[in-house]
């Protein structure tokens, strides 16, 4: 955090300007007062631990755009719901102890890795959220025992 000193202990929104294309890894881990973000259009990556231990972070805007979120991504935030319509890729524990209660998730999604979704206790047995974890357990199977 050396050089977000003064931001990362207050900062409540971020909005990133149209332009950028990838959220590299660890970008805003630990900004412990961020609530909301907004990512623009044309962004198709985040970076391992981007939003990492965001805790109050409880609202999220992904664009059509985003194909790939990388490990620990959102680990231990307050996110609540999220729509995964275009994502290609899901890293391990990408979202993993945050606060999810509904996930909207088509079955295109490509990679989904182990974990993705442990210890998100709220999360409800919605269709779009039971088709999530149907996935994200078939996937696990397969990485455990290299099927």
């Amino acid at each position: 955090h050396s050089g977000w000193p003064r931001f990362y202990t207050s900062a409540q929104k971020i909005v990133l300007v149209k332009g950028i294309t990838y959220i590299g890894s660890g970008a805003f881990e630990g900004f412990s007062h961020i609530k909301k973000i907004q990512i623009p259009n044309g962004v198709t990556q985040i970076g391992k631990s981007a939003f990492e231990d965001c805790y109050k972070l409880h609202k999220i805007y992904f664009p059509e755009t985003l194909k790939s979120i990388e490990n620990d991504a959102f680990n231990a935030t307050a996110i609540e719901e999220i729509s995964l319509k275009n994502i290609e890729f899901l890293g391990e524990s990408c979202f993993s102890g945050s606060q999810l209660k509904k996930v909207h998730i088509l079955r295109k999604n490509k990679k989904i890795g182990a974990y993705v979704f442990e210890g998100c206790k709220k999360l409800k047995n919605t269709p779009t959220a039971f088709q999530a974890m149907m996935v994200f357990l078939k996937f696990q199977t397969y990485s455990r025992y290299g099927r």
